[in-house]
């Protein structure tokens, strides 16, 4: 053995033994024991003592919010400790205690003295070097060279404790809305959903998940020791000039802890009407119905149909100077600038109902209703758009027909559903054919049976006079092998006009009005899917795999 491995495994040695040091002391004194080798340290909670101070008595403040403070100290006997730990309570402060080793307070001291002179993105609870970030963006073109980044991290054991922003850095770069990480009984499986489907990208060594683990809950604000109860929570990600919000969900399961990451890139959603893929048609009733001053809108679908972001672009369009438009949402994923936003609480009895009860007296010309989810928030909502207010909500239903029976089982008054409902909508996302590799393919004839069945016998054959063509996935760099890239909406819109107003008084029934509905030969979800086959933006498997079988 050679001196460099000897002086190596002597270091090593003395860290373990201080590492276990500190787990004695954090039980003598019932505190919490912490690794700071996986801990975020937030640069600005460090400014909170004077250094001098950290120094003398080995303690520092490693996380910091308006109303909290986490503390990291060496030795708790230390009087001195507790009393500045006392004074920041007096202040009002919630706060947290670790115990460290010295080894970790070592290390930390040296951040402590570098300060700011390191360039980072920065945010609250976690720091990504932008430099890091960028490089990684650039060379993460494909699942495969994720696997061998990931691979290449594992082997070298330093950088282990980064392979968290690794797996961030790529989730954004390969537009990712969803972060899975799943424990099985021998490794950990880590998924991605891009475009609405799930893609594995590797499986990790469990003693890396703990380690990642334990640096989400610390960044997320939940609770370390809570391992057998679901827990929530988020983060934020500086990116240049803005902020990606990332919402934590951790859960239990067989083999450990599954945590979801939601990423919450403002570029995603907020963009313009014209965008979401609603024909002409379509987008011309939506934008003269909204003007109105008043009425009931709904937006129905399932979760993933992109609901929030049709109705966010639809505030955007309608925010002025001269309009007070409130939103009350389960919870606020995005701040959208110019218009006010509330989130509820049930835990404080701060419900949708109770919000929005408060709400109409804030006199609003407009109001966001995240769900109409009960009897008293459904009524609430029918009565403020009927008194002078344009009220925009979704409900759960499969199609915008459901809406009208799904109101009068919430115990609305068919007359009032009648008088108070202005538009319904339904909508599905269905993924985009990359416009780089897709090919242009005459269609089979089971094919061209699907679209006859959609269309209809005359529709149908005005359109195989000019000939059909289709677009077919293949995959390349472009679109990461995966023959599509991006998504677009697919909607069903029926104004309430005088007809469906007469029948949902004589009879609400969902037969009855899928039987209008067909009657005045209206869109459908699928029918828009279809012609969006046609014009060559999608496939007819996407288009079966959101509304069903054709």
């Amino acid at each position: 053995m050679d001196d460099n491995s000897l002086s190596e495994k002597i270091k090593q040695y003395q860290r373990e033994a201080q590492e276990r040091e500190a787990k004695f002391l954090a039980e003598k004194y019932h505190l919490e024991y912490l690794d700071l080798s996986v801990y975020p340290i937030d640069p600005e909670a460090l400014k909170l003592l004077e250094k001098d101070v950290v120094e003398k008595y080995k303690i520092f403040s490693i996380y910091r919010t308006p109303r909290k403070l986490y503390f990291a100290l060496v030795d708790p006997s230390v009087e001195e400790t507790q009393k500045i730990i006392e004074d920041f309570r007096n202040k009002g402060y919630q706060i947290k205690v670790f115990v460290v080793s010295k080894w970790a307070f070592d290390n930390v001291l040296k951040k402590y003295q570098v300060g700011k002179k390191e360039r980072k993105i920065l945010t609250k609870k976690i720091e990504i070097e932008k430099e890091f970030l960028k490089d990684y963006q650039n060379k993460i073109k494909s699942f495969e060279e994720a696997r061998q980044i990931i691979d290449s991290f594992l082997a070298k054991r330093e950088e282990t404790n980064r392979i968290l922003e690794l797996i961030l850095a790529t989730g954004i770069n390969f537009g990712a809305s969803d972060i899975h990480f799943e424990p099985k009984k021998q490794n950990l499986l880590l998924r991605y959903r891009i475009d609405g489907l799930l893609y594995e990208i590797f499986r990790l060594p469990l003693e890396i998940w703990r380690t990642i683990l334990l640096k989400l809950k610390v960044l997320s604000g939940l609770k370390i020791n809570v391992t057998n109860r679901a827990q929530d929570g988020r983060f934020s990600i500086g990116l240049d000039s803005e902020n990606i919000e990332v919402r934590v969900s951790s859960v239990p399961s067989q083999y450990g802890e599954m945590v979801v990451l939601r990423i919450l890139d403002p570029k995603m959603i907020l963009v313009d009407l014209e965008d979401l893929g609603f024909r002409e048609e379509d987008l011309s009733l939506l934008k003269k119905t909204i003007k109105k001053p008043n009425g009931l809108i709904l937006n129905t679908g399932p979760t993933g149909a992109g609901k929030t972001t049709t109705f966010y672009a639809i505030l955007n369009f309608l925010k002025s100077p001269t309009k007070k438009i409130i939103t009350v949402e389960d919870p606020i994923e995005y701040r959208l600038e110019g218009i006010d936003q509330t989130q509820v609480n049930p835990s404080s009895g701060y419900t949708f109902a109770g919000a929005l009860r408060s709400l109409v007296r804030h006199d609003p010309d407009i109001i966001l209703v995240g769900e109409i989810r009960d009897k008293e928030t459904a009524a609430i909502a029918t009565q403020a758009s009927l008194t002078g207010h344009l009220v925009l909500s979704t409900l759960h239903t499969n199609d915008a027909c459901g809406a009208i029976p799904r109101l009068v089982d919430l115990e609305i008054m068919p007359k009032t559903i009648a008088s108070s409902l202005s538009l319904v909508i339904a909508q599905r996302l269905v993924r985009r054919v990359c416009l780089k590799c897709s090919q242009e393919m005459t269609p089979t004839e089971e094919e061209l049976k699907k679209i006859k069945k959609v269309l209809g016998e005359e529709e149908f054959k005005k359109i195989k006079e000019k000939g059909i063509k289709i677009k077919k996935p293949k995959g390349c760099k472009e679109c990461r092998f995966l023959g599509y890239k991006g998504r677009i909406g697919i909607f069903e819109l029926f104004l309430i006009d005088e007809d469906f107003q007469l029948q949902i008084e004589k009879d609400s029934s969902y037969l009855s009005i899928l039987n209008l509905f067909k009657k005045k030969n209206l869109k459908s979800l699928t029918k828009d899917g279809v012609l969006k086959v046609l014009e060559g933006i999608t496939t007819l498997d996407e288009v079966e795999r959101v509304c069903g079988v054709i």
